[in-house]
């Protein structure tokens, strides 16, 4: 009867110890944020002043470029002056190709030269976005977008952090 109780114990020991077994997570943080791009068509900027008005909420910012001057130099990202502040850049686009080798993936990405796009993003998780652009107080575009997030957890379902994204791209026509 011992012996029968003392297997029993180590038995549920060892099932018991495989439940509680710990899943190891990454260290990956993310935060919540709603991002946009805006690209022109063929993703060249005509010359002239700009004037990018963003609201996100009610909350309005205000940001200005010039074309060429502002433009970065190939390969890097130009941050956008805006008040209050946020963050906006103007962004080279890339041709990227992959390479593989066995196992082995890599990917090399190589910067189309005179072709940017403006990214920029805001931490929170806002419900609109009303987005303006004016090239010399000529409008170009005004559109308002209902912003929809996706749960998003970097280091997998059963680890944090949770965050909430959303991500929409506008294109001038």
């Amino acid at each position: 009867m011992v012996r029968a109780f003392s297997t029993l114990v180590a038995l549920a020991m060892v099932v018991l110890g495989s439940c509680s077994e710990e899943h190891a997570c990454t260290d990956i943080g993310c935060s919540d944020q709603a991002s946009f791009t805006l690209r022109p068509a063929g993703s060249l900027w005509d010359d002239g002043a700009y004037t990018l008005e963003l609201t996100f909420d009610g909350t309005r910012y205000s940001c200005a470029f010039a074309v060429p001057d502002a433009l970065p130099s190939t390969g890097s990202w130009q941050p956008v002056d805006c008040t209050p502040a946020l963050q906006v850049y103007l962004t080279p686009e890339v041709d990227c190709e992959e390479h593989k080798d066995g196992d082995t993936v890599s990917q090399v990405c190589t910067p189309i030269p005179d072709q940017y796009y403006l990214q920029g993003s805001i931490q929170g998780t806002p419900a609109t976005l009303e987005l303006t652009l004016e090239r010399d107080t000529s409008a170009l575009l005004h559109e308002t977008r209902t912003l929809t997030y996706q749960t998003t957890q970097p280091n997998g379902p059963e680890c944090g952090p949770t965050c909430s994204q959303a991500s929409t791209e506008f294109t001038l026509p």
